[in-house]
């Protein structure tokens, strides 16, 4: 398979996944240090945070998981937004986004809604295919993240990455995304995808700053008013080939 050398993605090993099911996050980053020169500034950062969490570790998830999301805050919090501008008529149309503030800033619990609880459920069966990632603090339940192949496109499409609140920015959502893409390259896909809304620019920043390119926009993805309620669907790439 060939590499495109301007995006480091595109060079993560294929074999680093199995240092996760077998040592601690801190060795598993050190990898991403030592092997992935384009990524060494930022692994390097998460390594550091993370040295203030020995006991942090990242594994598989387990049926039993479901049951300790409760206590997991997933609030989501930004004082800002993505506004979409159109300009153009037709084929012509083009879009802008631009950070804006929120009339209110955004406090939004997250919760687990059924669909997710019944798509993680599915993978941790084994009924579906799929990755689930749990990630522990001292015994409690701090992360979860679930990814699933789209066979059809060829990508590994990344559904829901979850965080504790009182341990975000430390490096830890990052981490277990670097191992989904692990993931899909071990299983020769095209690309790792995600979809994130535009009144969420935390998550925005999240794929943006991993590496993902923002491949497009769809103004009626979940209705036909989400410019108006400014929930707009946007699309992120990471290509592995």
């Amino acid at each position: 398979m060939s590499t495109d050398q301007s995006n480091p993605l595109s060079r993560l090993p294929a074999g680093y996944i199995h240092v996760l099911h077998s040592s601690s996050l801190r060795a598993f980053v050190f990898l991403i240090w030592r092997d992935i020169k384009p990524w060494h500034e930022c692994a390097a950062v998460i390594f550091r945070r993370l040295c203030y969490f020995p006991g942090m570790e990242i594994r598989a998830a387990n049926l039993q998981d479901l049951t300790r999301l409760i206590d997991l805050d997933s609030t989501i919090e930004s004082p800002q937004y993505l506004h979409l501008d159109r300009g153009g008529e037709g084929l012509a149309a083009r879009w802008a986004l631009e950070e804006r503030p929120l009339r209110e800033k955004l406090l939004d619990p997250n919760p687990v809604h059924e669909d997710l609880r019944f798509a993680l459920k599915q993978v941790l069966s084994g009924i579906e295919e799929g990755i689930v990632l749990a990630a522990d603090h001292d015994g409690q339940l701090v992360g979860l993240a679930l990814a699933q192949p789209d066979v059809e496109r060829q990508t590994l499409r990344v559904i829901d990455v979850r965080i504790d609140y009182d341990l975000r920015r430390e490096g830890l959502g990052s981490a277990m995304l670097f191992q989904i893409i692990a993931h899909a390259r071990q299983m020769e896909l095209r690309a790792v995808s995600a979809r994130t809304l535009t009144n969420n620019l935390p998550a925005a920043k999240f794929f943006q700053k991993a590496g993902f390119e923002l491949a497009g926009v769809n103004t009626h993805f979940f209705s036909n008013h989400d410019v108006v309620k400014e929930a707009v669907a946007l699309f992120w790439y990471a290509a592995l080939d």
